[in-house]
């Protein structure tokens, strides 16, 4: 057998995919670099690095021996070849992002971002592609006879489908890309759930230091979204808005002094969106029912409500209430503050729980690329005080993704 139809086989093991796959002669590899199937010597060799020599740069909670350190690196490079094929291949996008991401069963599963088009209605990152791919690949080896007789089979596949590592690359050379494990909002919006992402999730990727020497960064979720477990911004005992005490954070209270936000527009703003939800009957279909209000830089408050389209599509109620400050003033309108009342947590007719929380960190992204900043406030109601944070609390900088065109300002 040729070292070509060695490559084939390997790749495509099964008969019918080995047979459409000779057949496009135009995709046949001419060597054996496909990157699933390298190995963990020939990426090292490749790529001139030495694990011993490469650097963890992480907090000292997260201890990783040696054998894991050796996975991360080539789990990466795996992920770095997989984003240069994107990019070289054509995607409209014009990069290349992927993960792979380890489960908790032991498995990895490696996927690359697409974009169908630029627009984000049909374009997904690689961090959300590998969670689908991974999704897909296991359900494929599953029983379909143990599912239906076995629960205890069922939880234990469950369990084993719990994300323990994202190992990250873009495209670009190897330690060059600050933004190689920076997800973009909607990613953080998944890994704000608790399904399959943990606190403890951990996420990797390849860093050059100031001294151009190679490190190997690990962060958690945690790290990353410091107030991923909190899903609801409502009362829970018989106080009124006025009577609750405050909890505010040191870098809010410093933008509540820069820019003059007095204690009572605080106040105002949670009052007008728990208004907003008492008097919210848009939200039928999820039943889950949040109001929100924002604060323009002209002292304006505007409100907005959660409006179902259906139990899946939902119009998010601070966005909303942002953009109707926006139409009336798209060229001076800043928003300072945002306030959240509602409940993360609903149970469907199923039982089953869905904890997407309350806070939208999709609009709190988009808020801080345009008509805002990572200072802006965000207000909501948790255990029984008014939490006021900016949205660099919630998304701490150094871990955010930057666009280029805002790298370029």
């Amino acid at each position: 057998m040729s070292v070509q139809n060695i490559c084939l086989h390997r790749v495509n093991t099964n008969k019918l995919d080995n047979i459409r796959y000779n057949n496009l002669s135009l995709l046949k590899p001419q060597n054996c670099d496909v990157v699933t199937f390298s190995g963990t010597n020939k990426l090292y060799k490749k790529y001139k690095i030495n694990p011993d020599e490469v650097k963890i740069v992480a907090t000292s909670e997260i201890k990783i021996d040696r054998e894991t350190k050796v996975k991360l690196i080539e789990k990466i490079l795996e992920a770095h070849e997989h984003a240069q094929k994107n990019f070289l291949w054509g995607n409209i996008a014009k990069a290349g992002y992927a993960t792979n991401i380890g489960l908790a069963n032991g498995s990895w599963h490696l996927a690359t971002n697409f974009n169908n088009t630029r627009n984000e209605i049909s374009a997904i990152c690689g961090e959300r592609s590998t969670l689908l791919g991974a999704y897909n690949d296991t359900i494929k080896k599953l029983s379909l006879t143990k599912l239906k007789k076995n629960k205890t089979y069922i939880n234990k596949t469950q369990k084993g489908f719990q994300a323990t590592y994202l190992a990250m690359s873009s495209y670009k050379p190897i330690g060059t890309d600050k933004n190689a494990a920076s997800p973009c909002v909607d990613c953080l919006s998944w890994f704000n759930t608790d399904r399959i992402f943990k606190d403890n999730t951990r996420v990797a990727s390849l860093e050059k230091d100031e001294n151009s020497s190679l490190c190997l960064k690990i962060k958690t979720l945690k790290e990353m979204l410091p107030y991923r477990n909190e899903k609801e911004s409502i009362i829970n005992c018989d106080k009124k808005i006025r009577e609750l005490g405050f909890d505010i954070t040191p870098d809010a209270t410093e933008v509540m002094k820069k820019k003059n936000i007095s204690n009572d527009q605080i106040l105002k703003l949670i009052e007008e969106a728990k208004n907003t939800h008492d008097s919210n009957e848009c939200t039928d279909f999820s039943t889950q029912n949040i109001g929100a209000s924002v604060l323009t830089n002209k002292g304006d408050i505007i409100t907005g409500k959660k409006i179902d389209w259906s139990k899946r599509w939902f119009m998010e109620p601070a966005e909303f209430a942002i953009s109707k400050a926006v139409e009336n003033s798209p060229k001076n309108t800043i928003i300072n503050a945002m306030a959240y009342y509602g409940k993360g947590i609903i149970v469907d007719e199923n039982g089953i729980e869905h904890r997407d929380g309350v806070v939208s960190l999709e609009t709190l992204g988009r808020v801080k690329t345009k008509y805002g900043s990572s200072e802006t406030l965000v207000l909501s109601v948790i255990d029984d005080k008014i939490a006021v944070r900016t949205i660099d609390n919630y998304m701490p900088e150094k871990f955010s993704f930057i666009q280029d065109y805002l790298k370029q300002k």
